[in-house]
């Protein structure tokens, strides 16, 4: 009777626990989630950036340089 007593116990406990339990560690979860993408969402917004940089600019700057040594030459 009293393996059956404590039994009951522990299932109305995990009832009453387990769930709000599940939810906080879902609400975490989707915080580190949130967050982690946050971060890669900017540091891949400015990677960008300075690729068009670098690419773009760059690549003008030289081909006007190369102009300026053929008019030269």
């Amino acid at each position: 009777m009293c393996v059956s007593t404590r039994h009951t116990q522990l299932d109305i406990l995990e009832k009453v626990v387990d769930a709000p339990l599940q939810r906080l560690l879902v609400e975490r979860i989707v915080e580190v989630v949130e967050h982690t993408m946050k971060e890669e969402l900017d540091n891949w917004l400015d990677q960008m950036k300075e690729e068009i940089r670098q690419n773009y600019f760059v690549k003008l700057r030289n081909s006007g340089a190369h102009r300026e040594n053929q008019l030269q030459a």
